[in-house]
């Protein structure tokens, strides 16, 4: 996991910046960041929302700018791509919630 909530939106202007020519890079930003983070925020909804936030736009801006690199995913990390919109979905919070369904 990153150690500033900071990494998260870093990357997440970087993809949006860079888009598709990070695709190669996708799968390390994905076990990085997206999995690392995910570890941390599964238990419940409430602890870490700044991460929490972060890992969601991050994932929102891949599905968004790097669209080809996810069909060049290994299976797991397409599912945890999966897992992480459905997870920010099922926030009661609205602005996690939101970031999941613009990105779904």
């Amino acid at each position: 996991m990153a150690r500033d909530p900071e990494v998260l939106l870093l990357f997440a202007t970087i993809i949006k910046r860079a888009g598709e020519t990070l695709a190669g890079y996708l799968q390390d930003i994905i076990v990085n960041l997206v999995e690392s983070t995910l570890n941390i925020i599964k238990d419940d909804f409430i602890s870490y929302p700044e991460f929490r936030e972060g890992c969601f736009i991050l994932v929102k801006q891949i599905v968004k700018y790097c669209t080809g690199g996810l069909f060049q995913l290994q299976g797991d990390k397409f599912n945890t791509m999966i897992l992480t919109i459905m997870f920010a979905i099922k926030h009661e919070k609205p602005e996690p919630m939101e970031i999941g369904l613009e990105t779904l």
